[in-house]
C-alpha cells in the first residue's frame, strides 16, 4: 500500500497511526479515543509506567469508551525452551531474576490481580475478566520465590486474561 492510500484509509476510518509514541504521554485531547486494544503487550512494560499508560488512557478515553487488554502472564522462556514450565519464571528471586531481563525481552512477571487493581486505580471499571487458569504446579510452589508467596495459586497459576473495562464514572456503573 502507498503511503497516500494509508493516509486516506486513516482518514476514512478515523484511525491514527503513531509510531514510537510514548503513551505515558500521547497529547491527544481528553475524551478523544473510543476504544484502546492492547495485544500481549503490558507484560513487557514495567509497573510504573502501566499506571501511568493507565492514567493516559483514563484521560483521553471518551465517557462510553472501552479499553480490551490481552495479556499474557507466562514464562516467555517456554517460547523457547518448551521443557520448562509456563509458570518456571515464579522461581526466582528479583536478584535471580534480572540477567535475564533485557531490553528485548523485559518481562515484568506481575500477576493478574496486580493488573486489575491497576486499571481500578486508573479509574475504570471492569466489564469483562477472562482469566485463563491452570491447575497448580507442585514442583513450582515448591521452589516459589518469596516475592510471589503472598499470592493466591489461583493467581500464581493464572496464565493469561483478556480484560474489558471502561471509565468507571459511566452513569449506572459500579
Amino acid at each position: 500500500m502507498t503511503c497516500a492510500g494509508k493516509r486516506k484509509r486513516e482518514r476514512s476510518w478515523r484511525i491514527e497511526y503513531r509510531a514510537p509514541a510514548d503513551a505515558r504521554a500521547t497529547g491527544l485531547p481528553a475524551g478523544s479515543i473510543d476504544c484502546a486494544v492492547s495485544v500481549e503487550t503490558l507484560e513487557h512494560i514495567p509497573k510504573s509506567d502501566i499506571a501511568a499508560i493507565f492514567k493516559e488512557l483514563r484521560r483521553i478515553i471518551r465517557p462510553d469508551g472501552l479499553v480490551l487488554m490481552q495479556i499474557d502472564y507466562g514464562d516467555h522462556f517456554k517460547g523457547f525452551d518448551p521443557s520448562i514450565s509456563s509458570f518456571n519464571f515464579l522461581t526466582y528471586s528479583e536478584g535471580d531474576w534480572a540477567p535475564f531481563q533485557s531490553r528485548f525481552q523485559y518481562v515484568n512477571r506481575l500477576r493478574h490481580s496486580e493488573y486489575l487493581q491497576l486499571f481500578r486505580e486508573a479509574g475504570f471499571e471492569l466489564l469483562s475478566d477472562q482469566p485463563d487458569r491452570r491447575p497448580p504446579e507442585q514442583d513450582i510452589l515448591r521452589r516459589l520465590a518469596p516475592c510471589f508467596r503472598g499470592f493466591s495459586e489461583e493467581d500464581l497459576f493464572t496464565l493469561g486474561s483478556l480484560i474489558v473495562g471502561r471509565p468507571a464514572d459511566l452513569p449506572g456503573s459500579n
